[in-house]
């Protein structure tokens, strides 16, 4: 009698928490919730411990600043450590050294402003929509205006009829194997 042993193996999820993905989609901050701090890198400064510092994984700070492996931390002058909007507001953040200031992701919050516009941006506009106005002007209107005009739902013209491709289909499909069952039939009635 041979005792076999079975070895099982268990998979390690690849996600760092075991909650669904939909909590873990909330727990992800966006772009729009990030702010990004700009510092000079002082010496005896290493990734890991600006991370530890600024409460944030080093990865994140990695990807912000396009570094692929820890050794090309030692060449930058400076670097971008991003932090939520709610832990720089409040103040959390490592330090407060004069070294560091802000650079706002969501870029597109000056736009909004009415004197941010540019003029010449402006004179396209309207440039724009006085062509527009001119080639209307010059198109002739067919009926009376304000009517609808709907497509015409008719069939393509074509060579056949519905009538005639279905007396084919009939033909094909239904009266040609009636015949050719019969003609087998009776040739074997015929041998017999």
């Amino acid at each position: 009698m041979t005792t076999e042993t079975q070895t099982t193996f268990e998979m390690r999820s690849r996600v760092a928490r075991t909650s669904s993905d939909s909590d873990r989609k909330t727990d992800i901050p966006s772009y729009r919730d990030v702010v990004l701090i700009e510092r000079k890198i002082k010496p005896g400064d290493t990734l890991n411990r600006l991370a530890i510092q600024y409460a944030v994984h080093a990865a994140d700070i990695k990807r912000v600043n396009n570094l692929v492996s820890d050794v090309d931390f030692g060449a930058l002058t400076s670097i971008k450590i991003p932090i939520t909007r709610m832990r720089h507001a409040l103040g959390v953040n490592g330090s407060s050294d004069e070294d560091e200031h802000i650079i706002d992701v969501d870029e597109r919050a000056h736009l909004l402003l009415d004197r941010s516009r540019d003029a010449s941006v402006e004179e396209i506009f309207r440039q724009a929509d006085s062509v527009i106005a001119q080639a209307r002007e010059t198109l002739p209107e067919d009926g009376i205006p304000g009517t609808f005009h709907f497509i015409d739902a008719r069939p393509p013209d074509s060579g056949c009829s519905v009538w005639a491709l279905l007396a084919g289909v009939v033909i094909m499909f239904m009266i040609v194997p009636l015949l050719l069952t019969f003609y087998e039939e009776s040739d074997e009635l015929n041998k017999e």
